[in-house]
């Protein structure tokens, strides 16, 4: 069973305004950092704009983990709050205006977006119920999903800007990013998650494809696209692989075990004898 402290934790489910504070202070912060990074090597609007629109799926991963209860509607009135206030500081301080169709695309995208990335992060905290354990998993494939497109895209345009990366080196970190996503599902969630990271992976390679197509106007032959599916699915298997040795290292539990509720006994343990 869930210890006391997690049932109260799990129980403040009340609209509380301090995060929704801490949601926009966060989003800020990364809009200032991030967007300037990708924008300054070399100037591309279009990566700028995709790693802006992402940073509100980011803050409400953070929210969603760090705060205590279920804060799903915090981050996403932050993310609609930092949808109006943008416009407003691109106007006032680098004198660059919007057209209100963007402006109002932005709200809604950053509602949506926040809400999402929001309840990736309940899920990782283990407020909300996550479905049945023993079978595979969908919901982590979901959780996968969105932290995929994050870190790929990260990964990718985040990095070079940084590192100034080599083609090799974009194709390196954009398949770590895979690696990367398997490692946290596993190590995050409760049971045997390996293959849910794995097919989480080749949904996210149709997903970048199909950013690179609409907002680069950069299609991928569909046998290239079907081979980086096949590569990102084991990467992400290795990294999911890992992530659950780390998991049961981390929390002393046997292979599937989980860091809430019930810790399954190791095999051949005090506690698997009793049970038996």
């Amino acid at each position: 069973m869930r210890s006391d402290s997690s049932d109260i934790v799990a129980s403040r489910s009340y609209f509380r305004w301090v995060w929704v504070v801490v949601g926009v202070v966060i989003g800020g912060a990364l809009l200032a950092t991030l967007v300037p990074i990708v924008e300054a090597a070399p100037p591309r609007p279009d990566v700028a704009v995709l790693v802006g629109v992402l940073t509100a799926v980011l803050m409400g991963v953070l929210v969603g983990y760090h705060s205590p209860g279920k804060t799903i509607a915090e981050p996403a009135v932050a993310g609609a709050l930092l949808g109006v206030l943008t416009p407003i500081v691109l106007r006032i301080g680098f004198g660059f205006t919007l057209a209100p169709a963007v402006s109002t695309l932005g709200v809604f995208a950053g509602i949506l977006l926040a809400t999402a990335g929001g309840w990736v992060g309940e899920i990782m905290q283990g407020t909300i119920e996550d479905g049945d354990r023993e079978s595979f998993q969908w919901v982590w494939v979901g959780v996968g999903s969105v932290l995929g497109v994050l870190l790929s895209v990260y990964s990718v345009f985040v990095l070079h800007a940084l590192l100034s990366l080599s083609s090799l080196g974009i194709l390196i970190a954009f398949l770590g990013s895979f690696f990367v996503t398997g490692f946290i599902v596993a190590f995050y969630s409760p049971g045997a998650t390996v293959r849910e990271p794995a097919v989480a992976a080749s949904l996210v390679i149709m997903v970048d494809a199909m950013l690179a197509l609409a907002g680069f106007r950069a299609p991928f032959p569909f046998v290239m696209v079907m081979i980086a599916c096949v590569l990102a699915f084991f990467i992400a298997m290795v990294g999911g692989y890992l992530g659950e040795v780390a998991h049961n290292f981390r929390f002393d539990t046997s292979w599937g075990g989980t860091k809430r509720g019930r810790a399954i006994p190791k095999p051949g343990g005090a506690e698997a004898k009793l049970e038996g």
